[in-house]
């Protein structure tokens, strides 16, 4: 059997390991117990893309059968916290799952920087609105002309109504 990315890197063992040993629990974040759980289960359960785990498998493992419903949230905070720490959690159709091939990685930096480019671009455009709606609601046109000689002034606003 062929050896993955994260098999062959002894680097990559101790900075899961390291990342365990050194989770810190944020008041606002995930608590590092969860953390820790999501981890040591994903190392056992879904290392490489073909043994990925469904949300749902991973909030049972994590949290116990009983406190399974609803919690996809939970678990992509906690993936997101272990990112964070350097551990190579990787998500796609089937599943979460650790990367163990560099492609595996690849697919994943693919896939979160298309959909942080589509949040920034619905960002843009809500600036855009915000700018527009501003406007609107203020009224304000400036009337702004350039004499080369005249010291600079900060026109003054105006209705917009024709006189």
């Amino acid at each position: 059997m062929k050896k993955g990315f994260v098999d062959r890197c002894d680097c990559k063992q101790r900075k899961i390991a390291f990342a365990m040993t050194n989770l810190s629990v944020k008041p606002t974040g995930p608590d590092a117990a969860d953390i820790r759980s999501l981890i040591e289960v994903m190392q056992r359960q879904a290392r490489g893309k073909k043994r990925a785990m469904r949300w749902k498998e991973l909030a049972r493992e994590v949290f116990g059968a009983a406190y399974a419903e609803k919690k996809d949230r939970r678990i992509r905070a906690l993936a997101r916290a272990a990112r964070m720490l350097g551990v190579p959690i990787a998500s796609g159709n089937k599943g979460y799952f650790l990367a163990t091939t560099p492609e595996d990685l690849n697919e994943v930096i693919r896939r979160q920087h298309s959909q942080a480019m589509k949040e920034l671009e619905s960002v843009r455009q809500l600036k855009q609105l915000q700018g527009q709606l501003h406007r609107e609601l203020h009224g304000a046109v400036y009337d702004v002309t350039v004499d080369d000689d005249a010291p600079f002034e900060v026109p003054s606003p105006q209705t917009g109504t024709d006189e």
